[in-house]
């Protein structure tokens, strides 16, 4: 087989957690001086050997005029590995099918995009020059990137389905990528990438099928061609030698019925074999040390109760970083006597990384949120910041600010740096908000059947009321108009009227469609001077003028007297265009356009 170019060696590190200057007087949990409270492709064939595809085809454009560029990505999902750099200036993670370098300062984002499906795995490598991504599903395609420019050097796609774990060297010649096979069975690949930067190549080394879990798989620092993995019951030593792949088990004696979650070589210059260990985390709490040249198990701690799982594991050259389904991070010196500093989070840690000087530790959550840690001044930076399950997204009326509402609580969010602004909590299920357009005040509709409005510079001057007894708020709209008036679309067909100082004016019944399936049942006119509404049928839109303290009807019409067709339209959503134009879309994806005043039917968009 090919040979394999020589792993590289480490600089000597540039800070020790061993410094007395770090260590917590013997107290295993000093909150007051060592924790820190955190609230939170294209299709491609597989080839035998080269697997190179290369970006910009010659039968697309080169230039496309895109409809819409993405700008930024705010908060991520479960953060399943990330990076940062070993100048602490970029994290590296993926939210859903885009891989994001954040800057740790400015917050602005360098975004890798390509992947068709969630993005399942992560490596950075050669000196962070290279950065591998892999997507789960049936496509498991691997694309590697030029980190400092952004472009796909190349598009690998050997696994059939099951990607989830990717592992680059630290002098990025060689790749390994874990997945399944068509035939469901555990398939390891390893690639010589030492080419990719010039030409994009990609030349398959190994490739082997097992049948033990491999859960993660990490490529040893100091060489490329031995690896260490880890899975139910089992930890494996491997070795590229002749273009075989082979492993070795270790004897784990009386702990053989663990189930191991995260597996690493320890962070070391020294070039003997002699000065290698691996360690391993189990989901019982406890760590194994393994001699990496006899395959000795040396040592085992158990670092926290056998009802807290550890999620994953990180070793420098003096210090150990463990996170857990506690939601503590905690730093240990290197024999786990001793838990130097512990962060905790309000959700279980599922990945961590230490810079290459051990100065600054990067973890986060099930949740989404990130953060930095100083290990030296022991301050913490968030980064990212865990939004939840998402029910409703609206931009304020400046588009540098963002209101999401989730199930109990309603968010604020910057647009230009991500960061999230302020959160106000709600105790009962959230329906719909609307945000005030010229005062700090929210809206927010109850599954109760109550309208709450909220001081966002005084969350505890709070306005409650009941929007009308017969019905729950479905949608809450603030009109643009000099005095602002609040129009609430209750879940009986009703609409709800309330002055700017919220007292309510009147309620005109049987307004909208009461059993419509969409939440969006009106809208208002820019100007503030009408509103459109479906209702009071499925198939009707309606138009009122907004008079002071009241609303009249303009116009009532049926979408399906101008679709020209027998076939039933129901109306899916409303809309005013900027040129005041209404538009109408229709459940068969068909867009009419209508005079915003008197109704007239102006022209159909199939």
């Amino acid at each position: 087989g090919p040979s394999l170019p020589p792993g590289g060696s480490f600089l000597p590190p540039g800070g020790s957690l061993n410094d007395p200057s770090l260590q917590t007087d013997g107290q295993l949990n000093d909150s007051s001086s060592s924790s820190v409270q955190v609230l939170d492709p294209p299709s491609v064939k597989p080839c035998k050997q080269i697997v190179v595809i290369r970006e910009n085809p010659t039968n697309v454009p080169e230039h496309i005029d895109p409809l819409l560029v993405l700008s930024r990505v705010v908060g991520c999902e479960q953060v399943d590995q990330l990076f940062v750099t070993s100048k602490q200036s970029e994290i590296v993670y993926s939210s859903q099918g885009v891989v994001v370098a954040m800057e740790t300062v400015s917050r602005q984002q360098r975004l890798f995009l390509g992947h068709t499906d969630r993005i399942s795995a992560l490596s950075l490598g050669c000196e962070e020059k290279v950065l591998v991504s892999g997507q789960m599903g049936s496509q498991a395609v691997i694309r590697i990137w030029d980190f400092l420019s952004g472009e796909c050097l190349a598009v690998l796609k050997v696994h059939h389905s099951g990607l989830h774990c990717l592992s680059l060297s630290k002098c990025g010649t060689v790749l390994c990528g874990v997945g399944l096979s068509k035939h469901n069975r555990n398939m390891i690949v390893l690639w010589n990438t030492s080419q990719v930067l010039v030409n994009g190549a990609a030349t398959v080394i190994a490739k082997c099928h097992v049948d033990v879990d491999v859960e993660k798989m990490k490529m040893a620092d100091f060489d490329p061609s031995r690896l260490a993995s880890c899975g139910s019951k089992n930890i494996r030593i491997w070795r590229v030698k002749g273009g075989n792949l082979r492993s070795s088990p270790v004897d784990l004696k009386s702990h053989h019925n663990l189930h191991f979650s995260d597996v690493t070589f320890q962070y070391s210059y020294y070039g003997d074999l002699e000065n290698r260990f691996i360690f391993a985390c189990s989901r019982s709490g406890c760590v194994i040390e393994v001699h990496y040249q006899t395959m000795a198990m040396r040592r085992v701690w158990q670092v926290v109760p056998s009802d807290v799982p550890l999620q994953c594991l990180r070793v420098h050259e003096d210090f150990a970083v463990t996170g857990s389904g506690d939601g503590i991070l905690r730093i240990w010196t290197l024999d786990f006597s001793k838990l130097v500093l512990e962060v905790q989070f309000s959700s279980s840690v599922t990945a961590t990384d230490i810079t290459q000087d051990g100065l600054a530790i990067l973890a986060g959550t099930d949740k989404g949120s990130i953060g930095l840690l100083n290990a030296v001044s022991k301050e913490y930076s968030s980064l990212v910041n865990a939004i939840g399950s998402v029910k409703i997204i609206r931009f304020g009326t400046s588009a540098k600010v963002l209101y999401v509402g989730c199930q109990h609580s309603v968010s604020i969010w910057s647009t230009t740096s991500g960061e999230l602004i302020q959160e106000v909590l709600i105790q009962q299920g959230l329906l719909a908000f609307s945000s005030h357009p010229r005062l700090p005040l929210i809206a927010c509709g109850l599954e109760s059947g109550e309208v709450w409005v909220f001081n966002t510079e005084n969350t505890a001057d709070t306005i409650k009321y009941r929007a009308l007894m017969e019905g729950k708020p479905v949608q809450l709209e603030y009109s643009l108009a000099e005095e602002p008036h609040l129009y609430v679309a209750l879940s009986d067909g009703a609409v709800a009227l309330y002055d700017a100082h919220h007292s309510l004016i009147k309620v005109v019944k049987g307004v909208t469609a009461a059993r419509h399936s969409r939440d969006e049942l009106l809208v208002l006119s820019q100007e503030g001077h009408r509103m459109a509404v479906i209702g009071p049928q499925v198939t009707n839109v309606s138009i009122f003028e907004l008079l002071r303290g009241d609303i009249q009807k303009v116009v009532c019409f049926d979408v399906s007297e101008f679709t020209n067709s027998k076939v039933l339209f129901t109306v899916k959503q409303v809309l005013f265009a900027p040129n005041g134009h209404l538009m109408v879309l229709t459940n068969k994806g068909v867009l009419l356009l209508f005079h915003p005043l008197s109704g007239e039917f102006l022209s159909k968009v199939l």
